[in-house]
């Protein structure tokens, strides 16, 4: 089954490039792939848990980018460390000592109360592995609370960042990193990719590119900021002038 590594822009939402693979296994070897053909210099790059290597940062930190890199499991002498040190500065109430800097945000809205706190700390001299992972500057956690018809959801997220333990910083790097799910989405309700039967050759990869090619102009338009993807792409199959103005916001510089 084909697979693709997608590179999103979080400020304005649209996608920037993307690498087929043939197994999901082999995102690693992709990911160096899409970042050669990016300009990352002055960003900040966030990846899931599967693209946290040391190449991966290395190559971010090399084109002048930095990173805020999921840890999970697949790290687990490195993830029993840091979960470790943000529990027993959690037992001790958050000392001065640990050095951690906090944000905090509530959201509530369609029936769904979401908070959030974010840690980060520059305190990482006991961490072993810290001259293993390329300006490797901070490690982060965040710790996630939802309730929606009485269903309840927490979860706690760990990173690995070159970025300064700056929390404000931080949250906004690691909730926006999310906004690629309502990419995915948007995709999937505007061209009905997730039903889609097109299996040969190169056409999933054309198609894709077809799609985010399509989103992107779409996104654009913004004559009815209102009015969702779908309903312009609906609208543009039947208006001719309204055609040419989704066209038309397609940049030739």
């Amino acid at each position: 089954a084909l697979h693709i590594v997608s590179a999103w822009f979080s400020e304005t939402g649209m996608v920037l490039g993307q690498v087929k693979t043939t197994e999901k296994s082999n995102e690693i070897t992709a990911i160096p792939e899409l970042l050669d053909i990016l300009d990352i210099a002055g960003y900040i790059v966030t990846i899931d848990a599967m693209g946290t290597q040391r190449e991966i940062a290395e190559k971010i930190i090399k084109k002048k980018g930095n990173y805020v890199l999921a840890l999970k499991g697949n790290h687990p002498l490195l993830h029993k460390e840091v979960v470790e040190f943000f529990k027993e500065a959690e037992d001790k109430k958050y000392q001065k000592e640990y050095k951690i800097n906090t944000y905090q945000n509530y959201d509530k809205g369609h029936g769904r109360i979401e908070y959030r706190k974010y840690y980060i700390t520059s305190n990482i001299r006991w961490l072993d592995a810290r001259k293993e992972w390329k300006n490797l500057t901070s490690i982060g956690m965040v710790k996630y609370h939802s309730e929606q018809n009485g269903q309840k959801k927490c979860e706690t997220r760990y990173y690995l960042c070159s970025i300064e333990a700056d929390a404000t910083k931080f949250a906004n790097a690691a909730r926006k990193h999310w906004g690629i799910e309502s990419m995915h989405w948007s995709l999937d309700v505007t061209f009905n990719e997730d039903s889609k039967r097109v299996r040969k050759d190169h056409a999933p990869e054309n198609l894709s590119v077809l799609h985010k090619f399509a989103y992107n102009i779409l996104k654009l338009e913004k004559s009815k900021k209102r009015r969702s993807l779908k309903a312009k792409r609906f609208k543009a199959s039947g208006s001719l002038s309204y055609l040419e103005k989704v066209l038309s916001c397609i940049s030739t510089d």
